[in-house]
Parts: C-alpha cells; structure tokens; sequence
C-alpha cells in the first residue's frame, strides 16, 4: 500500500511539472502583433497575404509596388503630386507593449511633402522614419540625419508604456529620444509613400519585421521545459526501478 502510494505521488509531481511546463505554451500568444516579410524571396504583394494596401487616390496597388530583382519597389512619381500610397494594418499598435520595428531599404528619389514613410502609430505614440535618399528622420521627433546614398540597416525599438524610442542604422545607434504624440484612430503600422501633400518617391525594400508583444513574458524559457520534462521522466523511471525492487522482495 505504501509503495502504491508513493509511486502515485511521485507520478503526480511529475505530470505536474509537464503541466506547468506546456500550459502556457498552450495559452493563445495574441497579446501583440509579430509580422516579417522577406521582399528577397517573396513571390506575391503583401495584400495577397492579408495585408491591406490604401491610397489616398484609389490607384492600383500594381501601378504603385511591383517585386523586382529581390525587392519590393514602389513608385508614385507616375501621378499626381498628392499621392499617397502603401501598405496599412490597423489595430497593430500597443504602445503599452515594447515594439521593434527593423527593415532593409532606400529612397532613390523623393520630391516635395516626406520620402518613403515606414512606421507604426496610435493614440500615445507615434514612430515613424521618413526615409530620403541621403538623409533621415524620426517623424516629430527632432531627430534627423545624412546617410549615404544606398541599401541601409534600421531598427526602431520602443519601451513599452514610455514614448522613449533609440534608432539604429547599420547596427550602430544614431539617435535617442522621446516620440511625438498624436491621434491616430485606430492605431496602425504603415509602409510606403509617405508625401500626400505635394511630393511623389521611388524606393525599394528588401526586408520588414515588426513586432509589439509581451510574447516573451507568456512562453517560459526552453531550458525551463526541458529540466522540467527531463525531471518528471526521471521521477518516472524512479518509481519504476523502485516497483521492481518491491517486487522482487
């Protein structure tokens, strides 16, 4: 009876342990939005994905972005002077979460209004880089800059519940700081022509990756599963060496 006893506890502990280790794995992982695209592969537009594309004209989505030579291009100089066009998800910032918004990309041309626009924004915050072809700045935020003409490296961060933002090119940091406030209703991540008053841009995008979830603080450490798992399996295979021993008693 005692030996029953034991090995039921024992088995107990470690169906325990399995599941404190894979309950939160099960657990819905929707607390922010995570998103990559990789413009060096992808063979269809972002909206054939679900992301949708808007323009202040109703231009068509092939007339502005095409996927050529490894690289999502978009051009607006063919129309009007007032053209906005590009890519827009709502609903995709929590600006009480940590954000990180990295992409690959140059500006070849720009006139008037903002160069190409890449940014996320909502009720509290709003992080944008425009994007010209030798120079930068973080949208409303006094921070600005010259870049060589060519392909760069940026990362945009966010601490979460604080508007205190730092940017990176090339993987140095170039700039730190507090973002603007605005109103933006919904909140939205945005790509594209950012110059809807009076200025078109040709560019090009290898590469996009933005997330703003808690993801980390949901899903325990692997190390943590596999002690865990590794334990309950030597608890187990205790209880059966040690019926063993009972039996051959």
């Amino acid at each position: 009876m005692n030996s029953v006893c034991c090995r039921f506890n024992f088995v107990w502990i470690g169906l325990c342990a399995l599941t404190f280790c894979l309950g939160p794995l099960a657990a819905p992982l929707s607390a922010g939005v995570i998103l990559e695209y990789d413009f060096t592969t992808a063979t269809s537009l972002p909206s054939v994905s679900g992301l949708p594309y808007v323009s202040s004209t109703g231009v068509a989505e092939t007339d502005v972005f095409k996927l050529e030579n490894q690289v999502l291009k978009v051009d607006t100089t063919g129309f009007g002077p007032d053209v906005y066009a590009g890519y827009q998800l709502d609903d995709s910032f929590d600006s009480t979460i940590d954000v990180v918004l990295e992409f690959r990309a140059r500006t070849l041309s720009a006139s008037g209004g903002l160069g190409m626009f890449i940014g996320f924004s909502d009720a509290s915050a709003q992080g944008a880089v425009e994007l010209r072809p030798t120079g930068w700045s973080v949208l409303a935020a006094g921070a600005s800059g010259s870049i060589t003409p060519g392909f760069h490296d940026f990362k945009l961060t966010k601490a979460g519940g604080s508007n205190a933002f730092t940017l990176d090119i090339d993987g140095s940091q170039v700039a730190a700081g507090t973002l603007s406030t605005v109103s933006s209703v919904p909140s939205y991540l945005y790509f594209g022509d950012g110059s809807p008053t009076g200025g078109n841009i040709r560019g090009e995008i290898e590469y996009l990756r933005y997330s703003n979830s808690n993801i980390a603080s949901v899903v325990p450490e692997p190390s943590s599963c596999v002690t865990l798992g590794l334990a309950a399996i030597g608890l187990l295979g205790g209880v059966r060496q040690s019926r063993r021993r009972a039996e051959q008693r």
